[in-house]
């Protein structure tokens, strides 16, 4: 892909790896629970951060860059092994992200995003 000087960002989305405490988690159902291979009271997560789009761009584009990001961390978890996935998301999205599997576990006090988590 060429990059002009009025090429536009409309679009992006970080990752990273963050731990999560399990404690938090006191609503998901023991096997998703157990799936996430917690140790010590905390468990790897892979996070989906900084999801967000253009003013002027269509909307919708976050919920296709949210299932990019979980197709290249579906593909990563083969080898790195991290069976977790946290999203800080904005209201607008807490449907997407629970129609593709993600428990809302409450909102964060820094920045006032809902916390969702999956397992993968």
């Amino acid at each position: 892909m060429q990059y002009t000087e009025n090429s536009k960002i409309i679009c992006y989305f970080t990752l990273a790896i963050k731990c999560i405490s399990v404690g938090v988690l006191k609503d998901i159902d023991p096997k998703t629970f157990e799936s996430m291979n917690a140790d010590g009271g905390v468990a790897q997560a892979y996070l989906i951060g900084q999801l967000a789009r253009a003013d002027d761009s269509p909307k919708g584009l976050e919920g296709i860059m949210f299932n990019i990001a979980m197709a290249i961390l579906s593909n990563t978890n083969e080898t790195v092994g991290c069976h977790t996935v946290r999203v800080d998301c904005a209201d607008e999205l807490i449907g997407h992200c629970t129609r593709n599997g993600f428990v809302n576990i409450g909102k964060s006090p820094k920045n006032n995003l809902n916390r969702m988590v999956a397992v993968i």
